[in-house]
């Protein structure tokens, strides 16, 4: 299991929780917030990584409010802060940043049971950085936030439709899940909500119906 975005831990240590026997990597780029989350976890198996994941592999610029450490807005995007959240000052925070196809590689994992992607706008280009695992069907199921901060980094969910050919897309309520079925452009709903996109090659018809909410 795989926590991309992982902030100070708390949904981590929930999967944790819940599957004590799992391998659970949680990535976090931010230094300040990193001591946090390993701080968090450090009663736990978890293993804790001090970097981000996007497209490429290189340094980057994380943007964050200026007398807050380690916010759960913080973001690649400033307008994430500046224009949705009304900070008038930010700060800059040098990350590193790899792939997750570069570090499943390096880490010898070949498959991925479930991938959590919180990164504040960034969640596409998470998923293109991972195009060798998903072209080989190495990732079961994908939870990915989909809201406001892709209007600043100009995402659409259609994006995430076409980089995942093969995954049925459902929309999580808090009792269940809510079917979207094939593309279309009604669910273009820039507000809070998590997708959760199924690898159809692994997740059979009668799993998925016990947690399909239906009108």
């Amino acid at each position: 299991m795989f926590d991309v975005g992982a902030n100070v831990g708390h949904y981590s240590k929930a999967l944790y929780s819940v599957f004590p026997k799992a391998q659970i990597v949680a990535f976090e780029p931010v230094p300040r917030t990193f001591e946090v989350l390993r701080a968090t976890l450090a009663t736990t198996t978890v293993k804790c990584c001090s970097v981000g994941l996007s497209d490429a592999k290189g340094d980057a610029i994380i943007y964050d409010y200026d007398q807050v450490h380690g916010s759960e807005h913080a973001s690649l995007f400033p307008g994430v802060l500046t224009g949705l959240h009304g900070a008038k000052m930010i700060k800059e925070i040098n990350v590193s940043l790899t792939t997750l196809d570069a570090y499943c590689c390096a880490a010898s994992i070949f498959g991925i049971d479930f991938l959590k992607i919180d990164t504040e706008g960034n969640e596409l280009k998470v998923l293109k950085g991972s195009q060798a695992m998903i072209q080989k069907n190495a990732i079961r199921a994908i939870q990915f936030e989909f809201n406001e901060m892709n209007v600043v980094s100009r995402v659409f969910l259609k994006d995430f439709y076409d980089i995942l050919p093969g995954y049925s897309f459902y929309r999580l309520l808090p009792h269940g899940l809510l079917p979207l079925g094939r593309y279309s452009s009604r669910n273009e709903i820039f507000v809070l909500q998590n997708i959760l996109a199924l690898n159809d090659a692994f997740i059979g018809n009668s799993l998925v119906a016990q947690f399909v909410s239906r009108p």
